[in-house]
Protein backbone atom coordinates (compact mmCIF):
# COMPACT_ATOMS: atom_id res chain seq x y z
CA UNK A 1 0.00 0.00 0.00
CA UNK A 2 1.21 3.71 -0.75
CA UNK A 3 0.65 6.41 1.19
CA UNK A 4 -0.20 9.76 -0.84
CA UNK A 5 0.54 13.05 0.17
CA UNK A 6 -2.30 14.02 2.47
CA UNK A 7 -2.60 10.80 4.30
CA UNK A 8 1.44 11.55 5.32
CA UNK A 9 0.62 14.61 6.11
CA UNK A 10 -2.28 13.59 8.11
CA UNK A 11 0.16 11.02 10.36
CA UNK A 12 2.67 13.62 10.39
CA UNK A 13 0.31 16.10 12.29
CA UNK A 14 -1.71 13.80 14.31
CA UNK A 15 1.85 12.70 15.52
CA UNK A 16 3.13 15.98 16.32
CA UNK A 17 -0.19 16.27 18.57
CA UNK A 18 0.60 13.54 20.56
CA UNK A 19 4.10 14.67 21.08
CA UNK A 20 2.78 18.35 22.23
CA UNK A 21 -0.26 16.39 24.17
CA UNK A 22 2.55 14.23 26.18
CA UNK A 23 5.36 17.59 26.65
CA UNK A 24 1.77 19.46 28.01
CA UNK A 25 0.89 16.44 30.59
CA UNK A 26 4.34 15.84 31.57
CA UNK A 27 4.33 19.79 32.38
CA UNK A 28 1.31 20.31 34.28
CA UNK A 29 1.41 17.04 36.42
CA UNK A 30 5.07 18.12 37.54
CA UNK A 31 4.73 22.31 37.26
CA UNK A 32 1.48 22.76 38.32
CA UNK A 33 0.52 23.04 42.63
CA UNK A 34 -3.90 24.10 42.58
CA UNK A 35 -7.02 22.96 40.59
CA UNK A 36 -7.48 25.99 39.00
CA UNK A 37 -3.89 26.35 37.40
CA UNK A 38 -4.41 22.88 36.12
CA UNK A 39 -7.71 23.34 34.77
CA UNK A 40 -6.04 26.81 32.94
CA UNK A 41 -3.07 24.49 31.76
CA UNK A 42 -5.62 21.49 30.82
CA UNK A 43 -7.09 24.43 28.29
CA UNK A 44 -3.92 26.16 26.80
CA UNK A 45 -2.83 22.31 26.27
CA UNK A 46 -5.89 22.18 24.47
CA UNK A 47 -5.91 24.58 22.28
CA UNK A 48 -2.23 24.04 21.42
CA UNK A 49 -2.82 20.69 20.34
CA UNK A 50 -6.22 20.13 19.29
CA UNK A 51 -5.56 21.45 15.77
CA UNK A 52 -2.83 19.32 15.37
CA UNK A 53 -4.73 16.48 16.08
CA UNK A 54 -7.72 17.25 14.49
CA UNK A 55 -6.30 18.87 11.12
CA UNK A 56 -3.88 15.15 11.00
CA UNK A 57 -7.18 13.45 11.43
CA UNK A 58 -8.89 15.17 8.54
CA UNK A 59 -5.95 15.01 6.09
CA UNK A 60 -6.03 11.24 7.18
CA UNK A 61 -9.00 10.59 5.56
CA UNK A 62 -9.25 12.92 3.13
CA UNK A 63 -6.40 10.97 1.58
CA UNK A 64 -8.12 7.53 1.79
CA UNK A 65 -11.08 9.18 0.09
CA UNK A 66 -8.94 10.46 -2.50
CA UNK A 67 -7.35 7.15 -3.07
CA UNK A 68 -10.55 5.24 -3.39
CA UNK A 69 -12.02 7.84 -5.67
CA UNK A 70 -8.37 6.95 -7.96
CA UNK A 71 -9.14 2.88 -6.93
CA UNK A 72 -12.79 3.15 -8.34
CA UNK A 73 -11.61 3.63 -11.94
CA UNK A 74 -8.81 1.21 -12.17
CA UNK A 75 -10.58 -1.72 -12.65
CA UNK A 76 -12.65 -0.03 -15.83
CA UNK A 77 -9.24 1.25 -17.48
CA UNK A 78 -7.42 -2.76 -17.05
CA UNK A 79 -10.74 -3.86 -18.46
CA UNK A 80 -10.77 -1.48 -20.81
CA UNK A 81 -6.66 -2.32 -22.02
CA UNK A 82 -7.83 -5.74 -21.94
CA UNK A 83 -10.51 -5.55 -24.43
CA UNK A 84 -8.54 -3.30 -26.97
CA UNK A 85 -5.21 -5.00 -26.54
CA UNK A 86 -7.20 -8.27 -28.19
CA UNK A 87 -8.35 -6.54 -31.24
CA UNK A 88 -9.72 -3.46 -32.84
CA UNK A 89 -13.34 -2.63 -31.12
CA UNK A 90 -15.78 0.08 -31.33
CA UNK A 91 -16.55 2.75 -28.85
CA UNK A 92 -20.43 1.53 -28.76
CA UNK A 93 -18.73 -2.12 -28.17
CA UNK A 94 -16.66 -1.00 -25.37
CA UNK A 95 -19.35 0.96 -23.72
CA UNK A 96 -21.33 -1.51 -23.72
CA UNK A 97 -19.33 -4.30 -22.43
CA UNK A 98 -18.13 -1.80 -19.62
CA UNK A 99 -21.16 -0.51 -18.89
CA UNK A 100 -20.93 2.86 -19.41
CA UNK A 101 -21.51 5.85 -21.83
CA UNK A 102 -19.24 6.08 -24.57
CA UNK A 103 -18.10 9.85 -23.09
CA UNK A 104 -17.03 8.01 -20.48
CA UNK A 105 -14.92 5.52 -22.52
CA UNK A 106 -13.41 8.27 -24.49
CA UNK A 107 -12.58 9.84 -21.03
CA UNK A 108 -10.97 6.79 -19.68
CA UNK A 109 -8.89 6.31 -23.03
CA UNK A 110 -7.91 10.21 -22.77
CA UNK A 111 -6.86 9.25 -19.05
CA UNK A 112 -4.64 6.43 -20.38
CA UNK A 113 -3.46 8.29 -22.85
CA UNK A 114 -1.81 10.97 -20.12
CA UNK A 115 -0.56 7.80 -18.19
CA UNK A 116 1.31 6.61 -21.22
CA UNK A 117 -0.47 3.54 -21.56
CA UNK A 118 -2.56 3.47 -24.37
CA UNK A 119 -1.38 4.25 -28.19
CA UNK A 120 -3.61 3.78 -31.29
CA UNK A 121 -6.33 5.59 -33.06
CA UNK A 122 -9.56 5.93 -33.57
CA UNK A 123 -11.50 6.06 -36.85
CA UNK A 124 -14.98 7.85 -37.70
CA UNK A 125 -17.03 5.26 -37.61
CA UNK A 126 -15.76 4.82 -34.25
CA UNK A 127 -13.42 1.63 -34.27
CA UNK A 128 -10.56 1.86 -31.41
CA UNK A 129 -7.22 0.21 -32.80
CA UNK A 130 -4.58 -0.27 -30.50
CA UNK A 131 -1.13 0.03 -32.13
CA UNK A 132 2.29 -0.11 -30.09
CA UNK A 133 3.77 2.86 -29.12
CA UNK A 134 6.89 2.85 -30.95
CA UNK A 135 4.91 2.26 -34.11
CA UNK A 136 2.67 4.71 -33.99
CA UNK A 137 5.77 7.02 -33.56
CA UNK A 138 6.74 5.86 -36.55
CA UNK A 139 3.49 6.75 -37.93
CA UNK A 140 3.73 9.95 -40.31
CA UNK A 141 0.70 9.47 -42.43
CA UNK A 142 -3.36 8.58 -41.45
CA UNK A 143 -3.92 4.79 -41.24
CA UNK A 144 -7.59 5.89 -43.12
CA UNK A 145 -7.39 8.26 -45.47
CA UNK A 146 -3.20 8.12 -46.01
CA UNK A 147 -2.93 12.15 -45.43
CA UNK A 148 0.22 13.00 -43.77
CA UNK A 149 0.20 13.78 -40.05
CA UNK A 150 1.81 16.33 -37.77
CA UNK A 151 3.21 13.55 -35.14
CA UNK A 152 3.53 15.33 -31.80
CA UNK A 153 4.24 12.38 -29.35
CA UNK A 154 2.34 12.84 -26.28
CA UNK A 155 -0.18 14.67 -28.30
CA UNK A 156 -4.28 13.27 -29.52
CA UNK A 157 -3.65 14.44 -33.00
CA UNK A 158 -6.95 14.53 -35.04
CA UNK A 159 -6.37 13.96 -39.29
CA UNK A 160 -7.20 17.39 -40.84
CA UNK A 161 -9.36 14.79 -43.47
CA UNK A 162 -11.06 11.98 -42.53
CA UNK A 163 -11.25 13.24 -38.32
CA UNK A 164 -9.50 10.31 -37.04
CA UNK A 165 -8.00 10.53 -33.68
CA UNK A 166 -4.74 9.19 -32.96
CA UNK A 167 -3.46 8.74 -29.26
CA UNK A 168 0.47 9.45 -30.21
Amino acid sequence: MTLNRARIWGIVLTTIGVILAIMVSFYLTTQVKTGASLLTGGLIGFVLVAPFVLSGVYQFWRGSADEIELNAEMPAQRELMDIVRAGPTSLAALATRLQLAPQEVRSIIEQLHALDLFHGYRTPEGQLIYVKAATMEAMTRCAVCGKALAVIPGQIVTCSQCQSDYYL
